[in-house]
C-alpha cells in the first residue's frame, strides 16, 4: 500500500482529483 501521502498527491494529479478529494473529504468528514 502507498502511503496516504503519496495516495492523496496521486488522487490529486488523475483527471477527476477535484471530485474524488470531494468524495474523500465528505466521507472522512461523515466518519468522523
Amino acid at each position: 500500500m502507498q502511503p496516504i501521502p503519496g495516495i492523496i498527491k496521486y488522487i490529486f494529479e488523475t483527471e477527476q482529483g477535484i471530485l474524488s478529494a470531494t468524495i474523500l473529504t465528505s466521507l472522512l468528514s461523515y466518519i468522523h
